[in-house]
């Protein structure tokens, strides 16, 4: 039952002067909360789309199902009476859930942040040892592509390929860089 049936059976008894002065704040507390619904169903459909970018645990998994069906019920204004508060209601409970669901994502992105962060500082170190720096970046690009959907990981490949071939020559010209040190050390030796 829609906000203004809802005041037309609260005020009926007082008679219809009543009934005529209620209606038309009622009517636009029904156009605002109407406005609100579906500012909250057009965020909610913007989340939904962010957070179907990433791979969840099963608990999470079952959150993000719950959000969206929420999302579908109250996004679907057709074949049914509309009913703002009670979908402004769920809309929260919605946004509960994506809430807790993004916390996963925050959290996997602040650990991956941190490890980078870490290994740059590594690498600037002048006896930096890039091949432990290497291995540490390893198994934050596979906890980074565990973490993405197949396709939004594909839109990364070109940025993680690049990584892995600029290791790759750091790699190769700290090793250059070692031999060439070995033999400039033993040369002065003798």
């Amino acid at each position: 039952m829609d906000i203004p049936t809802k005041v037309e059976q609260l005020l009926k008894p007082a008679g219809p002067e009543a009934l005529a002065r209620a209606r038309a704040p009622a009517e636009k507390l029904k156009q605002y909360l109407s406005l609100q619904l579906n500012q909250a169903i057009a965020r909610g459909k913007k989340i939904k789309q962010e957070l179907s970018n990433f791979n969840y645990d099963e608990e999470n998994g079952k959150r993000l199902a719950e959000a969206n069906e929420i999302l579908e019920t109250i996004g679907d204004r057709t074949n049914r009476e509309h009913k703002e508060f009670d979908d402004l209601i769920r809309a929260g409970q919605m946004f509960e859930q994506y809430l807790l669901v993004a916390k996963q994502v925050v959290t996997s992105i602040s650990a991956a942040s941190d490890a980078m962060r870490r290994i740059l500082t590594e690498m600037a170190k002048p006896d930096a040892d890039f091949q432990c720096v290497y291995e540490q970046w390893l198994p934050i690009e596979a906890k980074i592509f565990q973490d993405l959907t197949d396709d939004f990981r594909k839109s990364y490949e070109e940025q993680f390929a690049s990584a892995r071939n600029s290791f790759q020559s750091l790699l190769q010209v700290n090793l250059d860089y070692q031999f060439a040190r070995q033999n400039a050390e033993s040369s002065r030796r003798h």
